[in-house]
This record gives structure tokens, C-alpha cells and sequence, in this order.
């Protein structure tokens, strides 16, 4: 556009401009490429400078953009006295908010976008909320270095974008200001390095379609109700979540669900996540909900013990967590439980039952082809294992086994593979009952 194009723009806006005691209102306007940076330092005509929708007078009131259209919107070094608010107004192209200060709301409301970036960042300060409801198109939405001291930062029923991504990237969220995200279905939401101190964070009635971020955040007094996350992938790693209360949450197969950012480093560990889940489902009483996040929580100790490991640190409990996760799934899984100690107590009436070294020998090699096959899953392992014992032993009714799992079996005199086997099988009988447990219990 050229410089005079541009001025009779601004003729024209000026006929566009309601400007009352309080407030200005714009309506209808269909802007061309905007930078305020251009427009304030260009001195080659006052009239074009007194023209702008940013002269100083006009920041100190109630700015409404009404059924207006922008294309390349770019606001830089700004400071907004009072409200600012889009109304069903449509956006092309790019939407830049750079070192602004909000001290009332901004509000962007019933507004179309035509698969747009707005981007705020570079120490952006909101004094009185941000909200951003009831809108349509498709949106890429970040925030970078933003400030929230006042108010409420609303993402509100969003939910009609074709396409919507919010990231948020070193904000700050202070005390007297709270994050809500309600009624948005996102394709990617992703929270990196967000302190919160001491408000309020909440995702309720939302979707997440692909990828939910909390990557080294700090939220407290954390809600999370009625959220759909079956189909999406969830890096929570580095992730504080005080205070966590959480209602109707459909996670989907939790298997895989949870990217893993392990490495060798501690503090991008899920484990902490984990937890903070586990713990508000069980005051909630919702004890099967919390062993599946108790049993993730160790898996992910599990890998920081591997790497301790690796390092020649805490040899003993990798081996201990190990022994529990194999035997039980860390005490989940009743039915791994009864499967050990049905293959214990065969192996051990086994042992009792071959005379001479090329008998066991040879049991010994049937016994690992059978357990060592991929094609088959554990029940029929176990049921070729039988079938490979009562061959041999010829104890169909499977007395001798019985004999060794039985704590309570007597014995005039007991051996070192016979303590041996009371002592595993005691264990593995310990683990089912406890799986058993905590997999049917209610508080």
C-alpha cells in the first residue's frame, strides 16, 4: 500500500470511529497491514499520525474493534489504559503483540481465524485478564514470556475451532491471577516452564486431540474435571501439580500414553506426575484408578534406578524393584502372581522328581525352548510347561506340587532347595494377596 493509499485509508477510518466520554468504538473497518511501530515514527505527515487508532488520548479509553478485519496486526511498546476488545472480527495472516501492557482486559470474542498465528511475548503484562471465548477457524496460539498479575486468563468454549494450538513458554502466573481453560477442544496444548504461585489452574470439559505438554511447570491449587485425553500423548515431565484434584478423566490405554523424556536426567522424570495422580485418586477413593498410576510411578523408578546402576549406585534396591515388578507388576497384577507360583511349584517338584543329570538336563532345555518362545503368551506357556512336567513325572493329579506350594506342608527334615522354595513361594503367595487387594478394595 502506498503512502497515499494509506492516507486515505485513515480518512476513512476516521468516519468509522464512534468516539464517546468513555469508550471508542470501530466498526466495519477492514484494516490493511498493521504495525504501530510504522505508524508512530513516520513524521512525514501529521495527518496520517493523528489518523492512527493509537494516538495517546485514544489509549486512555475503552478501545472496541467491531466486525472489523485485520491482516498482519502487529502491536509493539504499547501501553492500554483500559479495555480492549474484538468482537466478531475476523483475522488473515499474522497477529503479533510485543511488550505490551494490558492494565484492563483484553478480550477477543466471536472472532474468525483464517489459520493465523497470534503471538504474545517479550514481557507482555496483563493487569486485568485476558479472554479468549467463542471463537471459530483455526488458530495458533503462543504465548512467550507473558505476565499475568491480575485477573483471569480464560481460554472459554473454544471449541468450534477447526484447529486450535496453545503453548504457552516461560509465563508467570502470579497470585492474585488464575489459568483457566474451559469447553476448548485442542489439537496440541502445551504448557512449558509456567510458574504459578499460590492461584488457582484449571482444564475442565475439554479435549485434547494430539499432544498435552507440562513440561517443568509449578501449578497450584491444580483442577483438572471432565477432560477427554484417549487419543492424545502426554509429556508431563519436570511437572509440580500441588493440590491436585481431579474428576472424570478419560485417559484412554495408559500403555505408551506418557512420553518418555527419561534420559539421564532426574528432573525430566514422569514419576512426579505419577504420583500427585495417584494420590488424589486415592482421596477421592478411587483405588483402582490409583494402582495404575501407583504402578507407573514405579516403572519410572525403575529407570532412575537403572541409571543409578549404570553408576554402580543402589545395586540392591534396582534388583528389589526388579524381583517386584517381575513377580506382581508391582503388586497390580494378581493373575502374574498365581502364574509364578504355579511355575515355581512345578519347577521345584521338577528338581524333586529327576534322577540323574541328563534327565534334568534335558528338562531344563525343553523348559527354556517353551519359556522362551514368543509366539505363545504366558497361560499356554505355563499350560506346555505342565504338560512337559506331567510327562515326566507321571503326577497327573499334581500332588507334588501342591505339597510345594502349600506353606503349611510338614516335612520330617528340610533341605536348601526345599527352604529355598518355601521361602519364594511365601513371597509370591504374599504378592498375590496383596495384588488381590489393592486391585478390589474400596475405602
Amino acid at each position: 500500500m502506498s503512502n497515499e493509499e494509506e492516507l486515505d485509508f485513515w480518512k476513512m477510518f476516521e468516519k468509522k470511529v464512534s468516539i464517546r466520554e468513555n469508550e471508542i468504538v470501530i466498526s466495519n473497518v477492514i484494516f490493511p497491514k498493521i504495525n504501530n511501530r510504522k505508524i508512530l515514527a513516520d513524521k512525514e505527515t501529521k495527518e496520517y499520525i493523528e489518523k492512527s487508532p493509537f494516538r495517546l488520548d485514544y489509549l486512555k479509553k475503552d478501545i472496541y474493534f467491531e466486525n472489523c478485519d485485520f491482516h498482519d496486526f502487529t502491536l509493539n511498546k504499547i501501553t492500554f489504559d483500559n479495555k480492549v476488545i474484538f468482537n466478531n472480527c475476523k483475522f488473515f495472516n499474522n497477529i503479533n503483540f510485543t511488550h505490551i501492557i494490558f492494565n484492563k482486559e483484553l478480550g477477543i470474542y466471536d472472532c474468525t481465524f483464517f489459520d493465523v498465528n497470534l503471538n504474545i511475548n517479550s514481557q507482555t503484562t496483563f493487569n486485568e485478564g485476558f479472554r479468549i471465548c467463542k471463537n471459530k477457524g483455526k488458530l495458533n496460539f503462543e504465548l512467550t514470556l507473558v505476565y499475568f498479575s491480575e485477573g483471569i486468563f480464560s481460554v472459554f468454549v473454544n471449541d468450534d475451532l477447526e484447529l486450535f494450538n496453545l503453548e504457552m513458554n516461560s509465563c508467570i502466573i502470579y497470585d492474585k491471577s488464575y489459568l483457566e481453560l474451559i469447553g476448548n477442544t485442542f489439537n496440541k496444548l502445551v504448557l512449558n516452564d509456567i510458574k504459578e504461585y499460590s492461584s488457582d489452574f484449571l482444564i475442565q470439559h475439554s479435549t485434547v486431540k494430539e499432544k498435552f505438554v507440562l513440561n517443568d511447570c509449578l501449578f497450584s491449587n491444580t483442577r483438572f474435571y471432565n477432560l477427554n485425553l484417549i487419543n492424545c500423548f502426554i509429556d508431563a515431565s519436570g511437572v509440580t501439580l500441588d493440590n491436585l484434584l481431579i474428576n472424570d478423566i478419560k485417559w484412554g490405554n495408559l500403555d505408551n500414553k506418557f512420553k518418555d523424556k527419561y534420559h539421564n536426567n532426574k528432573s525430566k522424570s514422569n514419576r512426579s506426575l505419577f504420583k500427585e495422580l495417584k494420590n488424589s485418586y486415592e482421596k477421592r477413593g478411587d483405588i483402582i484408578e490409583a494402582n495404575k498410576f501407583y504402578a507407573l510411578e514405579m516403572k519410572e523408578r525403575e529407570k532412575e534406578l537403572e541409571r543409578d546402576k549404570k553408576e554402580d549406585k543402589n545395586i540392591f534396591e534396582w534388583l528389589v524393584f526388579k524381583i517386584h515388578g517381575l513377580s506382581s507388576n508391582h503388586s497390580q497384577d494378581w493373575t502374574l502372581a498365581l502364574y509364578w507360583i504355579l511355575i515355581i511349584g512345578a519347577t521345584f517338584s521338577f528338581i524333586n522328581n529327576c534322577s540323574g543329570f541328563w534327565s534334568l538336563f534335558i528338562t531344563v532345555i525343553f523348559s527354556m525352548i517353551i519359556f522362551f518362545c514368543n509366539n505363545f503368551n504366558k497361560w499356554i506357556k505355563l499350560l506346555l510347561f505342565y504338560g512337559l512336567y506331567i510327562l515326566k513325572t507321571g503326577d497327573i493329579l499334581l500332588h507334588d506340587v501342591v505339597k510345594v506350594i502349600n506353606p503349611f506342608e510338614k516335612s520330617s527334615g528340610i533341605g536348601l532347595i526345599e527352604f529355598l522354595s518355601k521361602i519364594i513361594i511365601a513371597y509370591l503367595i504374599y504378592q498375590l494377596i496383596v495384588s488381590i487387594r489393592q486391585n478390589t478394595r474400596r475405602k
